[in-house]
């Protein structure tokens, strides 16, 4: 999400609110937090100096020694939101209060035969937490150039939550193919579309992919709500002749697909 600003009076402007910023919030309690999420897991470490007793959601924490301070850390699952309402006190005296918002709820898809729709030809099998597809380009004469093969997402998986009650979706892929495989992720709805990114994975690798700030998308594309996220092949190349040549079947893994709600 990040992006490129040349404008140097900006970048000057900028710079001088976040230096406020840090003075504003300096503090000899040299409190720091930096979260990870992982999965269905928000992971935070919470750093402060020695002197100092730390309660996080009306619990007093135990730490470990960490440089000039100490170290805590609290695990959080993500069935519901995950937040941090901290309070630092010094002699028995509150000195300092945060509350700090580390992750909206997230939940880990269920993958079976009903959680993937394929285009015509295409197959599936479920191997445990994984589907594996076979991605089969089909059609005759002009229908080649006119065809998408595609694999989509399916509300079920989802528990039936509609995208426009979503912040991100991200799931795993694997090209078990000897060559290159490209794709396309879209929200797809009857044949309203909204084409998102275009990946390539190269022979044999995996890769997460991402798809972040799904709600914002609702501006621009009126059928989110009754639309799922599609994965779209292309159906032909041409060879040396100029001749259009179906593409062989493509074998694919996905797995470890997840769901985050909405910030709220």
């Amino acid at each position: 999400g990040a992006y490129v600003n040349d404008d140097v009076a900006l970048f000057e402007k900028i710079k001088k609110e976040v230096y406020e910023l840090i003075l504003k919030h300096k503090s000899e309690t040299n409190f720091y937090v930096e979260n990870n999420v992982s999965g269905v897991t928000a992971t935070s470490n919470l750093y402060l100096a020695n002197g100092y007793e730390l309660m996080v959601n009306d619990q007093v924490l135990t730490g470990v020694p960490c440089g000039n301070g100490v170290k805590y850390t609290v695990i959080q699952d993500l069935a519901n939101k995950a937040e941090l309402k901290v309070v630092i006190k010094k002699d028995g005296k509150t000195v300092e209060k945060h509350d700090i918002f580390v992750s909206p709820k997230t939940v880990k898809a269920t993958l079976n035969e009903e959680a993937i729709t394929l285009s015509e030809n295409s197959t599936l099998s479920v191997d445990g937490e994984k589907i594996n597809v076979d991605v089969a380009s089909w059609g005759e004469g002009k229908e080649i150039i006119t065809n998408k093969p595609f694999v989509s997402l399916q509300p079920s998986a989802l528990n039936d939550v509609k995208l426009t009650n979503l912040d991100k979706i991200e799931f795993t892929i694997t090209n078990n193919e000897d060559e290159s495989v490209t794709f396309t992720t879209m929200f797809k709805s009857g044949r309203s579309q909204q084409v998102l990114n275009v990946y390539t994975l190269n022979a044999g690798e995996t890769r997460t992919i991402v798809v972040n700030q799904i709600d914002e998308y609702k501006d621009i594309f009126s059928k989110l709500a009754t639309a799922n996220l599609e994965l779209s092949f292309d159906n032909y190349y041409k060879n040396e002749l100029g001749e259009n040549v179906k593409y062989p079947n493509r074998s694919l893994t996905i797995e470890n697909v997840y769901y985050t709600y909405k910030r709220g």
